[in-house]
């Protein structure tokens, strides 16, 4: 990590200092968020902090349970996966992104790491804070939960088109079962 991002000095007209304004802009846009009252959306928004990364930065590591997400506001990073064999980039994430949100929501160890291609700047959410407002506004858990619950639909559906057809070992690891 390079250092936190200076603190805009500036207000909006109605008293908001921008770096504020702009997190909570940012909340709305995030699918996660985006159906919250304005009221969760404006303390999610004090309690997340903005964080600047050089290249070459590890966010997170493979194995690690930190609790957090990002949202990129600019830069590029790299999801990164080490198996039995050499280490593997899966794909490469950018400015207007959002990863690790499942770090957020539960305990889970990191099933990838995350490493800054260029220098990143991000909006940084913790699981403590995270959980506090939901204490703060219990009635925003199904929202969030029925945004959940479409995002893993969504990515069924996209795997389901996008697979080889003659994969079996595709379909056997399809759909989330429960034990």
């Amino acid at each position: 990590m390079v250092d936190k991002t200076p603190d805009q000095k500036c207000q909006d007209s109605s008293g908001l200092t921008c770096e504020f304004s702009q997190n909570l802009d940012i909340l709305r846009q995030i699918d996660l968020f985006s159906a919250l009252p304005i009221e969760s959306l404006k303390v999610f928004a004090l309690m997340s902090s903005r964080e600047k990364y050089k290249a070459g930065d590890v966010l997170f590591q493979q194995g690690e349970d930190d609790g957090q997400a990002f949202y990129i506001f600019s830069g590029a990073g790299e999801l990164v996966y080490k198996g039995d064999g050499p280490e593997e980039v899966i794909r490469t994430v950018g400015a207007g992104q959002m990863i690790g949100a499942t770090a957020i929501l539960g305990e889970v160890p990191r099933l990838f790491s995350f490493r800054a291609v260029t220098e990143l700047e991000c909006f940084l959410m913790e699981r403590e804070k995270f959980r506090t407002t939901l204490e703060q506004f219990p009635a925003i858990l199904p929202k969030i939960i029925k945004t959940l619950v479409q995002k893993i639909h969504a990515r069924e559906k996209v795997f389901l088109t996008s697979r080889n057809p003659d994969c079996e070992a595709c379909k056997k690891n399809l759909g989330v079962i429960f034990d």
